[in-house]
């Protein structure tokens, strides 16, 4: 599936809203490919948001800081929608982990 990210938007839509699916159950299968989720400057918002869930769902006390350094960036786009989206996420991260409640 990860290989599938590659190809044309329309087939790494579909891959994606798998990925997310899998992700709220078995997050470990994703965790080593995070790096693949990072979102793209060139990627339309229907996939940045789809990448950002992913990431959210992927949190975890071992690689929150990592995620966290990621949304930062993320915060200062341009596109408005993209940066709030980014914000929620970060709140979601802070509820479903204790460690980083504080931080974020």
């Amino acid at each position: 599936l990860i290989r599938l990210l590659r190809s044309h938007q329309e087939i790494q839509y579909v891959v994606l809203s798998n990925v997310a699916t899998m992700t709220t159950k078995r997050r470990g299968m994703f965790e080593p490919y995070l790096k693949s989720f990072y979102v793209r400057s060139s990627d339309p918002l229907h996939i940045k948001l789809l990448k950002l869930e992913i990431l959210t769902n992927l949190a975890t006390e071992t690689n929150i800081s990592t995620i966290l350094r990621e949304f930062q960036t993320y915060v200062t786009s341009s596109d408005k929608d993209f940066a709030a989206a980014t914000i929620q996420a970060i709140g979601r991260c802070a509820s479903s982990i204790s460690e980083v409640t504080d931080t974020c």
